[in-house]
Formats: structure tokens, C-alpha cells, sequence
């Protein structure tokens, strides 16, 4: 639950209390002491983890449980409303968009000149939109960090988002930042955010999954090597990475045991699961990336519906922040599919690059009651 100062009172730190705490992994949170109010904390020990839970008050023990279907609302057993301001912010242009551009006008020279096609007809917007898509499968564009152009659309961003907050507007300067692990939104989040040390880097708000280069992000192990990347928290990335690989070589090793590979399968897949020994796949061979398990969701494509879907963990998220200010630096799709699915704008416009908006919204523990846009 999101505390608001005049609702804080209400729950007793003298009081303890249990909880499930779904983002500690399905562990069960006792509370064994009570103290004073404190942002959220956690360290581990031997056999149990510790935190400081900033909804509470209070100090908790975090002891392994049977595994049981988590209700997502941690934190949430308050009905009482909170707002919260969040700021939706878009990437600067990346190096793919300026390949999806010069694609797509080569596309319409050819449909027009060689083709000999109308500039009406829509097959030259069938072709331009074929030759967009194919220069998408550009390995060399895996993960395609910001342009010239994007890191300079990400400052004027970040000076346009300082005068909105000095305005005399109502506006607050955002004290926690979720970003989405690909590099183009990184870089510039590290742009908008340069003094901030509250920034959490976290999958469920990635572009959507499209199985291209351009969509596919970096290693953890890589990403941390960038000295701008390094004040981000990638606690939880490497949590849901550790979890997946576990499930991802439990496949491999019931289709490597059902018999029905060739050798040469075979040997691939035992290399690969070696490889997911390791907390995640820092490199891969292209004979391994065509023997990689498909379902997993690095690989895997994901539709406009299941996307939409995925934005609903958003409140989730806003719920664990524990903050009235939240910035949210994406991507289009994801953007696009928030505002017309639960934000209930069905004919919102695509963001442009770097583009902010802003939305106050309600939430009743991790569920949305209302999403008003806020004029700036």
C-alpha cells in the first residue's frame, strides 16, 4: 500500500502484523518488532531475510514458506484511496528508428519508381511497412542504443521536465523511477534523472515482445559494466532472470531426456543448459540461440492483448514504490496500450520520442479507480 502522511497513523507500528510479500519472493513477512518509519530495506542472511518495511513501520523477518498463489496487493489491507502523480516518459530515438525510417522510404521508392505503383495505392504503405520490419532482424541492432539525436531529445526532455516542476502547477519532482531494461530507455533515463538514486530497473515494463534484435536487452552482467548504469537498482531483474532460467533449463532437460533429438540437438541443448547455469546468458552462439527453448520470454512474441495485459502490473509496481511521485520511462507500445486499455483512453495518440505526460491517478490498494491526464 501507498501511505499518504495523513493516513500513516492509521496502522499502528506497535501493532504486528503478518503479511504475504509477493515481491520478496513468496516469502512470509512477521512482523518480530516495531520502529521508527524508514524506506524499504532488505538484507539477507543465512537462513532468513530481514527488512524494513516503510508501510509499516516496522521491522520484519522474512522466513521461507510453502509456496502459495500470492495475492499481488503486498502491502495493500487498507481500502483507503491514495493518489499518485506519475509522469510517462518515452525514450529518445534509437539507432533502429533511424534504420526503420531509411527503410521505409526505400520501400516507398521502389514500390512507386520501380513498381511503378501510385503514391495512393496502399500497397506502397504494404511495402514500406515490409521493408520496415525486415531491417528489424539487423542482429547488429540487438538492444540499439540512443542516437545523436535521442540523447539530445532525452536533455531537452529533462529541461522541459525541470521548468513543468518550477512552474507553479501543482507538479512534484518524481522520487522514484521505473525504467525498462533495454538500453535506449537506460540512456535516457540516465539523461532525465542524472542526480537520482532511486531509479529501478524492471521488466514488466519493457517494449513489447517482439523476438527482433532491436527488442531483445543486454545482459545483466553487461548493462552493469556501463559506469552511467551502475546507481540503478537491477535487484529485481536478476531475480526474475535467475527464476526464469531455473524453469527455462527444466525444459531443456525434459526435452533433452524425451529421445526425440538428433545428437547434434542434443549436444546443443546440454550446451545451452550449461550455459543457464550461470545467473543469466551473457553470450550465445547463433546454433544456440536456434536450439534456445522458443517459450521463453526472451524469445517469445507477444500480441497487443497480452501487452495490454502486462500494463496492469504496472499498479503492482506503484504499490511497492511507496512513493506519491513516480516517473515511468518506456516505450510506444507499452505507453500506447496503458493509456487505451486501463487508463480507458481508447483513441490516446502514440507518444513521441521523449515525449511526458503526466496523469494523477487513484489507486485503492494495487487496483486502479481513476487516471486523470493533467494538462502541462
Amino acid at each position: 500500500m501507498i501511505d499518504s502522511p495523513s493516513s500513516s497513523s492509521s496502522s499502528s507500528p506497535s501493532s504486528p502484523r503478518k503479511t504475504w510479500a509477493p515481491s520478496m519472493g513468496g516469502f512470509l513477512a512477521e512482523a518480530i518488532s516495531s520502529g521508527e518509519r524508514m524506506p524499504s530495506v532488505t538484507t539477507m542472511t543465512n537462513d532468513h531475510r530481514i527488512s524494513f518495511c516503510s508501510s509499516y513501520g516496522q521491522l520484519v523477518r522474512l522466513e521461507e514458506d510453502e509456496e502459495e498463489d500470492i495475492d499481488n496487493e503486498i502491502f495493500a489491507s487498507s481500502n483507503e484511496e491514495q493518489e499518485i502523480l506519475l509522469y510517462l516518459i518515452r525514450h529518445g530515438e534509437a539507432e533502429h528508428n533511424i534504420e526503420e525510417k531509411k527503410a521505409m522510404e526505400e520501400g516507398r521508392r521502389f514500390a512507386i519508381e520501380e513498381e511503378g505503383l501510385s503514391p495512393h495505392d496502399p500497397r506502397v504503405k504494404e511495402r514500406m511497412e515490409e521493408a520496415r520490419k525486415a531491417v528489424l532482424n539487423d542482429v547488429t541492432l540487438r538492444d540499439a542504443k540512443l542516437s545523436d539525436k535521442g540523447r539530445k531529445e532525452a536533455e531537452e526532455a529533462r529541461d522541459k521536465l525541470q521548468r513543468l516542476i518550477e512552474d507553479d502547477n501543482g507538479l512534484v519532482k518524481p522520487d522514484y523511477v521505473l525504467v525498462s531494461p533495454l538500453t535506449r530507455t537506460l540512456e535516457t533515463c540516465d539523461i532525465l534523472f542524472p542526480d537520482s538514486d532511486n531509479i529501478h530497473v524492471r521488466e514488466e515494463i519493457s517494449e513489447r515482445r517482439t523476438g527482433k534484435p532491436p527488442d531483445t536487452r543486454s545482459s545483466i552482467h553487461w548493462l552493469s559494466l556501463r559506469p552511467s548504469f551502475r546507481r540503478f537498482s537491477m535487484a529485481q531483474l536478476q531475480e526474475s532472470v535467475i527464476s526464469r532460467n531455473k524453469e527455462q533449463k527444466d525444459r531443456l532437460k525434459r526435452r533433452c531426456s524425451s529421445g526425440d533429438e538428433t545428437q547434434q540437438q542434443s549436444n546443443q541443448t546440454e550446451a545451452l543448459t550449461q550455459s543457464l547455469s550461470q545467473p543469466e546468458i551473457f553470450f550465445m552462439l547463433d546454433e544456440l540461440f536456434d536450439g534456445a527453448d522458443r517459450s521463453d520470454p526472451q524469445f517469445s512474441e507477444e500480441d497487443k492483448e497480452q501487452l495490454r495485459a502486462r500494463t496492469e502490473t504496472l499498479f503492482s509496481l506503484l504499490c511497492e514504490a511507496n512513493s506519491f511521485s513516480v516517473a515511468v520511462v518506456t516505450h510506444k507500445a507499452y505507453l500506447r496500450e496503458l493509456e487505451r486499455g486501463p487508463f480507458g483512453h481508447p483513441e490516446a495518440k502514440e507518444f513521441d520520442n521523449c515525449e511526458i505526460r503526466v496523469y494523477r491517478i487513484t489507486m485503492q490498494g494495487s487496483k486502479l479507480t481513476r487516471a486523470g491526464r493533467v494538462s502541462v
